[in-house]
């Protein structure tokens, strides 16, 4: 939990000032209220591996129940969360599997639809 690219942001309504800074302490120690948490682990893992789409998708459900679920079972009831990327990604045409370590696998979308389109999603926890 709380990994090597996982950062913990305090949000405070109205005070923009020092949202880009981390924030003193953890959820693990700290209310959870107006909390900003930042996984890293997707974009890494995606820019470092040079597995197929099938093994990726696995590490990265291994990652979240790792880093992810914990802080949710730690949540009180009624909790809101959202969950969204900065960007998307693609395959890399450059890439060859005979010679993986030339190139990275999975690349920025670039002006693609696959750059631009974020995922999130919604998560209300009820009990």
């Amino acid at each position: 939990m709380g990994g090597m690219t996982t950062r913990f942001f305090r949000f405070r309504p109205g005070v923009s000032r020092g949202l880009n800074k981390p924030a003193i302490g953890n959820p693990f120690l700290s209310p959870f209220e107006d909390q900003i948490i930042s996984f890293g682990f997707p974009d890494t893992k995606i820019h470092t591996s040079k597995d197929g789409l099938t093994i990726l998708a696995q590490e990265l459900a291994q990652a979240f129940e790792r880093e992810v679920l914990p802080l949710i079972r730690r949540l009180p009831e009624r909790s809101l969360c959202l969950f969204f990327a900065d960007h998307g990604f693609r395959e890399n045409p450059q890439f060859e599997p005979h010679d993986k370590y030339a190139a990275a696998r999975y690349t920025h979308g670039g002006n693609s639809p696959w750059e631009v389109l974020c995922p999130w999603t919604a998560y209300f926890k009820i009990k």
